[in-house]
């Protein structure tokens, strides 16, 4: 099985997945460790993925279900007060608000697309969906349920981080 190992970075230990976060039941992964949090003392963990369980958002309206978007379509002219073809760019990842005149920058509406990048992942039968924001590629990837598949490896990371080493293959984070 072709698998992906990828990285959440979180402020504190993760014991469970609920729905209602910002990005429901997603975790925002990366290809390799990152450092985006206050924390004191943040959690970082792996998880290896089948790469057949996720789709690029770029990909969505391309699918032969794409037709099923529309509920998450229409969501989004709704919240941005765009056309649909807008509001398709914005869910495919091929525009971000920054790209569109009318639109003023809102972070919160921002996450609440990307939220919905992973509702059309999952709409479309995948467990997770390829994007991009302003920090480069990030999978949304659903973990409800899926708990036991985290594995901590916060000491790993630190300990690579002091002897400037790569974690399980990737160079340590600068």
């Amino acid at each position: 099985m072709d698998t992906l190992l990828l990285y959440h970075t979180s402020p504190e230990p993760i014991t469970r997945i609920h729905e209602h976060g910002t990005f429901g039941d997603f975790l925002c992964f990366a290809v390799r460790p990152y450092y985006t949090t206050c924390a004191p003392d943040p959690r970082v963990y792996s998880l290896e993925i089948p790469k057949a369980q996720i789709i690029e958002a770029r990909g969505f309206f391309f699918h032969e279900d794409a037709d099923k978007l529309a509920p998450l379509v229409h969501q989004i002219v709704r919240m941005v007060g765009c056309d649909e073809d807008i509001a398709e760019d914005l869910l495919s990842g091929v525009k971000s608000l920054s790209d569109i005149d009318s639109v003023e920058f809102d972070a919160d509406l921002d996450f609440h697309i990307q939220r919905l990048q992973g509702n059309a992942a999952k709409t479309l039968g995948y467990r997770a969906a390829l994007t991009f924001d302003e920090q480069g590629s990030m999978y949304l990837i659903s973990m409800l349920g899926h708990e036991d598949e985290l594995r901590d490896v916060t000491e790993e990371w630190k300990q690579a981080q002091e002897t400037s080493q790569d974690i399980e293959g990737c160079p340590p984070f600068s």
